[in-house]
């Protein structure tokens, strides 16, 4: 008797770990989404989903920009480029659909078009907050009460001190050099940005800066105290070209102030966006990443919500469970006024679209 007990017993733990194991919820993703890679593109003159900033024919240097984001072009291994620089702990917390994020993880982008809503600024930051996004970026240096380019139609934009206080700064380039660091003197932020997509002009508004002049030009910053202050790389429209390698070579030893790279991505197909991530990392295996504008695309993007939202809940959670990456920035945070591929939060009121609940449940 005491024998066939055992041999049940014995059965029965078996049978326990033969049995499936069940995953969190962010490692159930569902199919991709229709693929097609396209090209970054910049969208902060007048807003993610603009028709005006959606053109494909963009131009870089002297050349037409090529697929910036087309993992397929460089799928090579990188030599890995170390710096003495300790990455962060991820740190990472449950949430309500019982996945995990890194804390912090989920953030928007707010372009200068935000101020044309009518929910700008404390109805749209009221939903976003209360949807799980933590901090912004914008493409400022300053403040928003001190940024003309936010302005509402009265004038500057209400002072709202947590909406301030989650604003991540940008030096936006090298003509912002000066003021950065009296802003590091006067009210240091806790991150900053060097310099915003210096590889790419937008519609030929902004400035191209090579990597050696750039090199150069935020000498000032390396050489100021920041001990409040840590240090994003420059945001290239294309992190995984020579840009960064060859700023890394020509500043001085600059990048040990520097722990987290920061990239932009947009593809429409997931399973090449996240190849691109890991080839960053495997450039960069001492520095954190945070992607500071994601969507599934500009321009070429045929995804209508639905589309929007299979892809986020594709492509994100797998992002989560890399470790290294600690934040996204989802373009964009306001409402547009595009009519196609719409990758807005919020609505013209400041509710939160149905990309939004998604953006919250995601992980």
């Amino acid at each position: 008797m005491e024998n066939s007990s055992i041999v049940c017993i014995l059965f029965l733990l078996l049978l326990v770990r033969a049995a499936p194991q069940s995953s969190p919820a962010c490692d159930k993703v569902p199919a991709n989404p229709a693929a097609g890679q396209i090209p970054a593109q910049y969208l902060r003159i007048a807003g993610c989903g603009d028709s005006a900033a959606h053109s494909s024919n963009k131009r870089i240097s002297n050349g037409t920009r090529p697929d910036l984001n087309n993992a397929s072009a460089s799928a090579t291994a990188s030599t890995a480029l170390t710096d003495p620089q300790t990455p962060s702990t991820n740190v990472t917390t449950p949430n309500s659909s019982g996945g995990k994020c890194p804390v912090g993880f989920r953030n928007t982008v707010f372009n200068t078009g935000a101020p044309r809503n009518a929910g700008w600024p404390q109805t749209t930051w009221n939903s976003l907050t209360s949807n799980g996004v933590d901090d912004w970026i914008g493409f400022a240096l300053g403040y928003l009460n001190t940024t003309s380019t936010y302005n509402t139609n009265s004038g500057p934009a209400a002072t709202i001190p947590s909406l301030d206080a989650a604003q991540i700064h940008q030096v936006m380039d090298p003509t912002q050099v000066s003021a950065a660091v009296q802003l590091l003197q006067s009210n240091p932020p806790q991150y900053l940005t060097l310099f915003n997509e210096p590889d790419y002009s937008y519609q030929g508004l902004t400035p191209l800066t090579s990597a050696t002049d750039a090199a150069h030009d935020l000498q000032p910053l390396f050489a100021a105290s920041h001990p409040n202050t840590t240090y994003l790389s420059p945001a290239l429209a294309n992190a995984n070209s020579d840009w960064l390698p060859t700023f890394r070579d020509s500043c001085n030893g600059c990048m040990s102030q520097i722990p987290i790279i920061a990239m932009h991505l947009y593809n429409q197909d997931t399973n090449a966006a996240l190849a691109l991530i890991e080839q960053l990392h495997a450039t960069w295996l001492d520095k954190r990443i945070w992607i500071t504008e994601l969507a599934p695309g500009a321009g070429d993007c045929t995804l209508d919500t639905a589309g929007i939202i299979a892809w986020l809940n594709t492509l994100i959670p797998q992002i989560a469970a890399l470790g290294y990456v600690d934040r996204i920035f989802w373009n964009c945070g306001e409402s547009s006024s595009g009519s196609t591929c719409k990758t807005d939060l919020t609505n013209d009121d400041g509710s939160p679209t149905d990309i939004l609940k998604a953006y919250s449940d995601i992980c």
